[in-house]
């Protein structure tokens, strides 16, 4: 059998992952990675870095997790080329309670995907980081999101104003 970290454990969950037929199957293996990748983050992040394997998945299964091994893989993750790691990323640094993470999110208000933008707008409720109000701002003001994302404008009114009352 090929090797992905090295890790038999982890290698057969991973390979296992590629490989699904159903649904059922995908939540089965999924558990089974939720459970052991928070003893793995060094080897997940390696892989991430070699880019040879699903990004969003690699992030997924740590959701949760706040070493500062995961968050460094956050931290790249949030910028990731695909939208579904940037959002996955953006769930995950949401459970920080960092000046770093609130960072991060604040950016990924910018982010085009409406799905990280959404849970960047949402995490801002409840960090409350008044460095976002410019761009809570400006996306309660967007005509396009108005109109094709009215969800986010209006999370983004009801983040704006607590994130103003913490100025």
């Amino acid at each position: 059998m090929e090797q992905l970290t090295g890790i038999p454990e982890l290698d057969d969950v991973l390979f296992r992952l590629m490989s699904i037929q159903s649904r059922d199957e995908h939540d089965e293996v999924m558990e089974q990675l939720f459970k052991i990748a928070p003893n793995y983050v060094e080897p997940l992040h390696e892989l991430y870095d070699l880019g040879t394997y699903q990004n969003m998945s690699l992030i997924w299964c740590l959701i949760g997790q706040t070493s500062e091994q995961a968050m460094a893989l956050f931290s790249k993750a949030i910028k990731d080329k695909d939208q579904y790691t940037r959002w996955a990323a953006a769930k995950a640094l949401s459970e920080f309670r960092t000046r770093d993470a609130s960072s991060l999110l604040v950016a990924a208000l910018k982010d085009r995907s409406h799905l990280v933008k959404l849970t960047a707008v949402d995490a801002m409720s409840k960090f409350r980081d008044p460095q976002a109000v410019p761009q809570l701002e400006k996306i309660c003001q967007s005509k396009h999101l108005r109109k094709n994302a009215p969800g986010i404008v209006s999370s983004a009114k009801k983040a704006l104003k607590v994130c103003r009352r913490a100025r």
